[in-house]
């Protein structure tokens, strides 16, 4: 689980870091929406619309990519199949696709520089999943200590490992079924032209705002 804050956390960014020419007025408050819609919903359409030059087909690959490295960050250790790892990525997609972002309003500070404001709604989903985990987890070691698990110690660790691969996908399953959403809150993104005349947002602000809107940092071990 360490992964999602780091690995996870890089590649969204970076896949998000899509830096656009501007021609004419530039739409500081579409581009931004596109970029969430990209990497929430899976949108691709949005994004094709500010650059003719991403392939539709490299942006679909990034987001797929994207939900594959984040279901994996939350299997990390308990050795799952790859059926089990295709479930939890399908839970995933519908994670990531159930969040509440809206971009609001932007302001110009120059012709280099936008400030975006985007009122977002943290999911609870996740520290749910964590929490009930946590108490399948317990339980299982409490299974353990009965002598429930028979076998060598080689045996009866695979044998829990299973039993925690399985809980934590339906727990997770139980969780996005029963999602509910904090308080709304505002995230400013500043959208700046670099030197190579194109606009893109800064990487810390975008980290700060996925790491709100998923609640990573409660889930972190």
């Amino acid at each position: 689980m360490k992964r999602l804050k780091q690995g996870v956390i890089l590649l969204l960014c970076c896949s998000l870091m899509f830096a656009m020419t501007a021609c004419g007025k530039f739409d500081a408050k579409g581009y931004v929406q596109a970029l969430l819609d990209h990497r929430f919903q899976g949108d691709t359409e949005k994004l094709l619309k500010f650059d003719k030059d991403i392939e539709k087909k490299k942006l679909k690959d990034d987001y797929e990519q994207y939900i594959r490295t984040f279901s994996q960050g939350l299997t990390e250790g308990l050795n799952a199949s790859e059926e089990m790892e295709e479930k939890f990525y399908v839970v995933c997609k519908e994670i990531f696709r159930s969040m509440k972002y809206n971009v609001v309003k932007e302001e110009k500070i120059s012709s280099d520089e936008y400030k975006v404001t985007v009122e977002i709604q943290p999911t609870e989903v996740l520290v749910k999943w964590k929490a009930m985990l946590k108490e399948s987890m317990a339980e299982i070691q409490r299974k353990s200590e009965r002598g429930e698990y028979k076998g060598t110690k080689e045996e009866i660790l695979q044998a829990m490992l299973l039993d925690i691969t399985a809980q934590s996908y339906e727990l997770l399953e139980t969780a996005y079924e029963d999602t509910t959403y904090g308080e709304k809150e505002s995230v400013t993104l500043t959208i700046k032209k670099g030197e190579n005349k194109e606009f893109a947002p800064k990487e810390e602000e975008i980290s700060s705002l996925i790491a709100k809107i998923l609640r990573l940092d409660a889930i972190q071990d």
